[in-house]
C-alpha cells in the first residue's frame, strides 16, 4: 500500500496543494515558512487524527479545509471546520465507480497504521536517552511503572543500607561479656544472704566463747577442789553440771560450721560491674537484632530490584526489534553490541530508516522534516533504502535544488 496522491486545502500554511509521489523519494522544496511542514503534517492528520491534529489546523482566515489521501486500497478524507473535524474512509472503487464507506473509519486506520511521526533524520540527532525512549515506544516497551517501583525500592534500600552501616558501627563499639548472667543480679538479695551467714557465724562465735568460758570455769573449779574440801560435795555437783554443760556445748559446736563469707562479699562488691555487663549484653543483642533486621530488609529490597531488572530484561529479550542487531540497555541503544552513537553516520541513518519502515509494515511511509540536514550521499542512501523496501519517503528540504520533486511557495505547489 502506498500514497497515490495527496490533496490539501487550507490546512495550517497550505492553501492548495496536490502531489502524486511517483518515486521512492519525494522531496518538497521551498523557502522557510512556505508550507513544507504543513504538507507532511497533513498526512499525519489524515491517518492518526485525534491528539495528532493541532489545536488550530485551519489556515489563518479560512473557515474550512480538507485533506484527501488516496492510498489505493483506501481513500481517506478528513475535513475541518471551526467547530472541529470529520473523517470519511472509503474502500476501493467497484465496477460502478462507487466506494464503500467504513462506519468506524479511525478504528480501521488505527488497526493498519501506526504513528507516522517517527523521523529517522531527527532520530539520529537525538541524545542516547531520547533515542532509547523512542525505540521503547516503537517496540511497545513501557518501563515507567517498573522504573518508578525500582527507584522507590532503590531509595528505600539506600536508606536501609545507611541505617545498617550506622547500626554496624554502633555494634562494633559495644562489648559482649560471655561471663555475665542473662539478667541483672539483686544486691539486696546478696546482702540478705550475707546477713544470714553473719548471723549464723555469730552463733558459732557465741558457742566458741561459751565453750571457752566453760573451759576456764572447769580449770578454776579444779583449782578450788583442794582448797575447798569442805565444799567438796557441792563443788563435785557443780563439776558434774559443768561437765555436762561442757559436753552439751561440744555437741552444739560439732553441729555448727562457719560459712566462708568472702565469696559472698566478693559477689556483693561485683554487683555493679556484673549488672553493667548484663546491660551491655542486652544492648548488644538489641543492636545485633536491629542489624539482622536491616540486613534482611536490605536483601529483600535487593531481591525486588533484581526481580524488576529481570522482568525488564525478559521484556527486552522478548521484544521484537524492528532491525536485526538493535537492542538497548540502561544507557541507550546498541547496535551489534556497540553503542548506537558509535556507529557511522551512514549506519545510523540506515538503521533509523529501517526502523521507520518496520514500524508501519502495511504502509511503508516515512515523513522527514529535517531533509536539509542530509548531504547528497545521505539522500542517495535514503532513496536506495526506500527502493529496496518498496517504500516511500516524503521529506521537506529548504531550497529549490534538482533533488526537489515539488516546490511550495506561499502555501501552494508551483506548477
Amino acid at each position: 500500500m502506498k500514497v497515490i496522491s495527496l490533496e490539501v486545502e487550507n490546512v495550517k500554511r497550505v492553501s492548495a496543494a496536490f502531489i502524486e509521489p511517483n518515486s521512492a523519494l519525494t522531496c518538497i522544496g521551498g523557502k522557510n515558512a512556505q508550507g513544507k511542514s504543513s504538507v507532511l503534517d497533513s498526512i499525519v492528520f489524515a491517518l492518526a487524527g485525534g491528539k495528532k491534529i493541532d489545536a488550530k489546523p485551519l489556515r489563518d482566515g479560512e473557515s474550512k479545509g480538507k485533506i484527501v489521501l488516496d492510498l489505493g486500497e483506501y481513500l481517506v478524507t478528513r475535513r475541518f471546520t471551526e467547530k472541529g473535524t470529520s473523517l470519511k474512509v472509503q474502500g476501493k472503487e467497484d465496477e460502478e465507480g462507487t466506494r464503500p464507506v467504513y462506519s468506524s473509519g479511525q478504528k480501521l486506520l488505527d488497526k493498519f497504521f501506526n504513528d507516522f511521526s517517527f523521523d529517522p533524520v531527527s532520530f539520529v540527532g537525538l541524545k542516547p536517552k531520547a533515542q532509547l525512549e523512542q525505540v521503547k515506544a516503537l517496540v511497545g516497551l513501557d518501563f515507567s511503572d517498573l522504573d518508578e517501583k525500582r527507584k522507590a525500592y532503590f531509595d528505600e534500600r539506600t536508606e536501609v543500607g545507611r541505617q545498617g552501616k550506622k547500626v554496624a558501627g554502633q555494634l562494633e563499639s559495644l562489648y559482649f561479656s560471655d561471663s555475665a548472667p542473662e539478667k541483672e543480679v539483686s544486691s539486696s538479695e546478696i546482702f540478705k544472704r550475707l546477713q544470714t551467714a553473719n548471723d549464723h557465724n555469730r552463733k558459732c562465735d557465741q558457742a566458741e566463747s561459751a565453750l571457752l568460758d566453760w573451759h576456764k570455769l572447769e580449770a578454776h573449779e579444779k583449782e578450788n577442789v583442794e582448797r575447798l574440801r569442805e565444799q567438796l560435795k557441792e563443788a563435785e555437783e557443780k563439776l558434774k553440771k559443768s561437765s555436762e554443760s561442757k559436753k552439751a556445748a561440744e555437741k552444739a559446736l560439732e553441729k555448727l560450721e562457719k560459712v566462708d563469707v568472702s565469696p559472698i562479699e566478693l559477689e556483693l562488691s561485683n554487683v555493679d560491674s556484673v549488672n553493667a555487663k548484663v546491660r551491655q549484653n542486652q544492648q548488644y543483642k538489641t543492636v545485633e537484632a536491629e542489624k539482622e533486621k536491616l540486613t534482611g530488609q536490605y536483601q529483600d529490597l535487593t531481591d525486588k530490584i533484581k526481580a524488576i531488572d529481570e522482568a525488564k530484561a525478559k521484556s527486552m529479550a522478548e521484544a521484537k526489534f524492528p532491525v536485526s542487531g538493535l537492542a538497548f540497555d540502561e544507557t541507550g541503544l546498541t547496535f551489534n553490541g556497540l553503542p548506537f552513537e558509535q556507529a557511522s553516520s551512514a549506519e545510523q541513518l540506515r538503521v533509523s530508516v529501517a526502523m521507520g519502515f518496520a514500524a508501519n509494515p502495511k504502509l511503508k511511509l516515512l515523513l522527514i522534516k529535517d531533509g536539509s540536514l542530509l548531504d547528497e550521499n545521505s539522500l542517495d542512501l535514503v532513496r536506495e533504502l526506500a527502493e529496496k523496501e518498496d517504500a516511500q519517503v516524503i521529506m521537506e528540504r529548504v531550497g529549490h535544488g534538482e533533488e526537489c520533486t515539488f516546490i511550495i511557495e506561499d502555501g501552494k505547489i508551483l506548477e
